[in-house]
């Protein structure tokens, strides 16, 4: 058995009826290393990949770890 760090992607979405939803999204395995450039890679190739909207980000939020 390996270790593997994950990226645990979570999405809140807003409405027009000012309603909210918080959603698991992904959990992304991110091979070799974890800078916060290798982080965003890896979200960026699975908006990609999945056709999700990213003109629709509003902001991205951290735990604050040394990585980020």
């Amino acid at each position: 058995m390996t270790d593997t760090v994950q990226l645990m992607v979570l999405i809140w979405m807003a409405f027009e009826d000012s309603s909210t939803k918080e959603d698991f999204l992904t959990l992304l395995p991110l091979k070799g290393r974890t800078r916060g450039e290798d982080i965003y890679s890896e979200f960026k190739w699975y908006v990609h990949d999945n056709n999700i909207p990213i003109h629709k980000l509003v902001a991205i939020t951290t735990d604050g770890a040394p990585a980020m």
